[in-house]
C-alpha cells in the first residue's frame, strides 16, 4: 500500500491534471466515478486485497440532510474533484455524496454557518468475507480534513495584537 507522502505526490499530480478537462458531473459518488460496484475477483487480486477506487479531494462549504430508499445520508456542497484510480479520469462537481461512515467526519469539519472544510480521502474496496457485498470501503486520509474560517482567522490576529486592557476582577486591589 501506498505511504501517505506517496499518496500527497500522487494528489498533487492529480491537482495538476485537473487544471486540464475535469469531466463535470451532477454529483460526484463512489459509483459515478468508479462505475458499478468493484468486482470482487479484482479485489482479491489486488495487494492486501484492497482495491483503490477513488480520490475524492475539495472544499465543503454546507451539509444539507437528504433521505432516499436507503436511508438518511448528507449531500456537501462546494468545489469537489475525484479521480478514478482504475482508468485517472478526472471529475468535478458541486455536489458530493460520500460512504455513510465518511459523512461524520466531514460535518464535523464543516463546523457551523459561514465555515468551509478542506479534505482529501483515498476510497478503496477491501475483500470481507463476512460482508454481504463481500467488501467494504476503505479511506485513507490524503490531509486532515480542516475547517478554514475567514472570521476565525481574523479573530485570532485580534486576540493577538493590541490586547484591551483588562477590567479588575472585583474585590481585586489597585
Amino acid at each position: 500500500m501506498a505511504t501517505k507522502d506517496t499518496k500527497e505526490n500522487d494528489l498533487a499530480g492529480e491537482q495538476k491534471k485537473s487544471k486540464k478537462k475535469a469531466e463535470p458531473l451532477r454529483k460526484i459518488t463512489v459509483k459515478a466515478v468508479w462505475g458499478d460496484k468493484p468486482d470482487i475477483e479484482q479485489i482479491l487480486a489486488a495487494p492486501d486485497k484492497i482495491l483503490p477506487m477513488m480520490q475524492v479531494y475539495g472544499v465543503a462549504k454546507k451539509a444539507k440532510l437528504g433521505t432516499s430508499d436507503y436511508g438518511d445520508f448528507v449531500r456537501f456542497l462546494g468545489d469537489f474533484r475525484a479521480v478514478n484510480m482504475k482508468t485517472g479520469k478526472l471529475y468535478r462537481s458541486s455536489v458530493l455524496l460520500l460512504p455513510r461512515f465518511l459523512e461524520d467526519d466531514l460535518a464535523a469539519a464543516l463546523g457551523g454557518e459561514g465555515t468551509a472544510a478542506e479534505f482529501a480521502v483515498e476510497i478503496s474496496a477491501k475483500y470481507d468475507k463476512s460482508a454481504a457485498t463481500q467488501y467494504v470501503y476503505l479511506a485513507d486520509s490524503l490531509v486532515e480534513a480542516a475547517e478554514t474560517d475567514a472570521m476565525k482567522a481574523l479573530e485570532n490576529r485580534i486576540s493577538t495584537v493590541g490586547r484591551s486592557k483588562r477590567l479588575a476582577a472585583p474585590g481585586a486591589s489597585k
